[in-house]
This record gives structure tokens, C-alpha cells and sequence, in this order.
């Protein structure tokens, strides 16, 4: 599986079990650091991008002789552990004492990733659920020059990457045997 497959599996799986919830009902769900987005979201958002990937063991290889073409299909299926990072943004409203914060919204986030019907769902798509951290709260300086909460979690996640290509087969071949 590449990456935008599980971008898109992440989002088709997690938006249609946020309008179960008070605290993610209406928030988008997009990917950091898109190339051709600018500004802010004007609603609440939660967005997630790929931290990094880290290969178990060694590639599983495949050869299988394709009669058709007469050539062999090659398949190289190696294990990964991606890990994805959560952060959110929601505009807060000092009139709205009740409103969810980024926090909350991680949080309840955090519990549906865990939920038996998105690690089903997952589990469907060939995506193994690893494991979901902790909600960090470390504080940043802002562009106003005031500490701004940054809450963020992560989720580490199993799959296969498979590489394939097609090998020609050997036309001739001549034994000789030589004196050494």
C-alpha cells in the first residue's frame, strides 16, 4: 500500500465516524502541508501527516511465470510500520464556554481510531492498527508572540508495500563444460 492509498483509506474511514459525536461533528479532516493549500480552515480541522515509515525483515519475493507473455512476474512484499501524527486546529470563542477544545477533539479522535469498526475496517484494507499514543500538549510561541497549546498525537500502523515488475525469461542457454 502506498501513501495515498492510506491517506485515503485514514480518511474515508474516520470522516463518516465523526458526525457520531458532538466533539468531531463538523470538523474537516485533511492532510498537513498540502503543496497547494494556503491559510486556515475557517471551521474546526484535524489534520495528519506521514512521520515516517520503518521496514521489518526482509522483502518476501515472488516469481510466478506468466504463460501469456512468457516472462515472469516479480514481486518484492516488504512488512512496514508507518507511523501518522494527528494535530488539530479549532477556533476558540470566549462566548462558548462549552466548545470542545483541540484536546478534546485529539482525544475523542484517538478513541474512534481505536473503535472495532475503524480497526475493521483497517484490518479489510490489509492495515494493521499498532498502536495510538498519547495526547502531547507542548506549548509553542505563536506568531503573535504569545504560548499557544499544540496538541498532537500518533498513530503507528502495519502494512505491506509490494514492488513488482516483469522479468523476461531466458531464451537460450549453452552448457559447455571447460577444463580448469
Amino acid at each position: 500500500m502506498n501513501d495515498k492509498a492510506l491517506f485515503a483509506l485514514i480518511r474515508s474511514t474516520l470522516l463518516p465516524q465523526f458526525a457520531l459525536y458532538p466533539e468531531t461533528a463538523g470538523v474537516q479532516l485533511a492532510r498537513s502541508f498540502q503543496p497547494r493549500q494556503a491559510g486556515t480552515p475557517s471551521g474546526a480541522a484535524l489534520f495528519f501527516f506521514k512521520v515516517g515509515d520503518k521496514r521489518y525483515g526482509w522483502p518476501k519475493r515472488f516469481d510466478l511465470f506468466n504463460e501469456a507473455g512468457e516472462v515472469f512476474d516479480h514481486e518484492l512484499r516488504q512488512q512496514y510500520e508507518t507511523t501518522i501524527q494527528f494535530d488539530a486546529w479549532v477556533p476558540q470563542d470566549p462566548a462558548q464556554a462549552t466548545a470542545p477544545t483541540e484536546s478534546d477533539v485529539l482525544n475523542t479522535v484517538s478513541g474512534i481510531i481505536q473503535s472495532d469498526t475503524v480497526v475493521q475496517a483497517f484490518r479489510a484494507a490489509g492495515v494493521g492498527l499498532q498502536r495510538v499514543t498519547e495526547v502531547r500538549n507542548p506549548f509553542v510561541v505563536d506568531d503573535r508572540d504569545r504560548f499557544e497549546a499544540v496538541p498532537s498525537f500518533d498513530i503507528v500502523v502495519t502494512h505491506f508495500r509490494v514492488l513488482a515488475a516483469t522479468v523476461p525469461t531466458v531464451v537460450t542457454y549453452d552448457a559447455n563444460i571447460h577444463r580448469v
